[in-house]
């Protein structure tokens, strides 16, 4: 179990670094919000637990902000 942890923690925050090398870190922050939207969705997948409207109105919000930080001039790395 703390291989495994240990592992899948190297192994995210490798991929999170080698973010920074394309991205800002703005937009990287911003794109971190995805992590409640997955954890939901495999919750409702998973053990179908019961998603209300709300949580469909915060995940279009998440999107849609992603989507517009995104579009920002400061969401490519200079380089």
């Amino acid at each position: 179990m703390v291989a495994l942890g240990i592992v899948v923690q190297v192994f995210g925050h490798g991929l999170l670094t080698y973010s920074f090398k394309h991205f800002s870190s703005s937009f990287v922050s911003v794109c971190l919000l995805l992590d409640p939207l997955i954890t939901a969705l495999f919750a409702w997948i998973i053990f179908a637990e019961k998603l209300t409207p709300l949580n469909m109105v915060s995940f279009l919000g998440v999107i849609a902000g992603i989507y517009l930080a995104r579009l920002g001039k400061g969401s490519q790395k200079a380089g």
